[in-house]
């Protein structure tokens, strides 16, 4: 169904019993491994499906609202684009947190997308 539905990103966690619930209470429940083999399952499924969805985006103009310096390599600004995409900026004097930037979208990973500002470098907008 996650397949089918190409979403372009699946948050995935598996069941706990939780005492007193119904749930609780039911036959036949899923044994942990199995529970654990469908959580890895999906997230696969999910890391496939947004870098699918983020390679689409590549050439495409987008909105980027700066969060602050990406945590994994200072010589980037992260920050989210409308539709939630994490966005890796190059860093330059000027960028702060609460900038919104017009980017063109580079490179794309399942986990995020690199863009450069719109007329900073050569790159070409599908």
């Amino acid at each position: 169904f996650c397949e089918a539905a190409t979403f372009s990103k699946v948050h995935v966690f598996p069941y706990s019993r939780r005492k007193g619930t119904l749930a609780d209470k039911m036959p036949n429940q899923v044994a942990e491994p199995v529970r654990q083999a469908r959580v890895h399952e999906l997230l696969a499924l999910s890391n496939r499906l947004s870098e699918a969805y983020h390679r689409t985006l590549v050439g495409t103009k987008a909105e980027v609202l700066l969060e602050g310096v990406a945590e994994d390599n200072a010589d980037y600004m992260q920050g989210l684009t409308g539709t939630y995409v994490r966005t890796y900026v190059p860093k330059r004097e000027g960028l702060v947190a609460g900038n919104l930037l017009q980017v063109v979208v580079a490179e794309a990973t399942a986990d995020r997308i690199k863009a450069f500002e719109e007329g900073r470098f050569p790159c070409p907008a599908k």
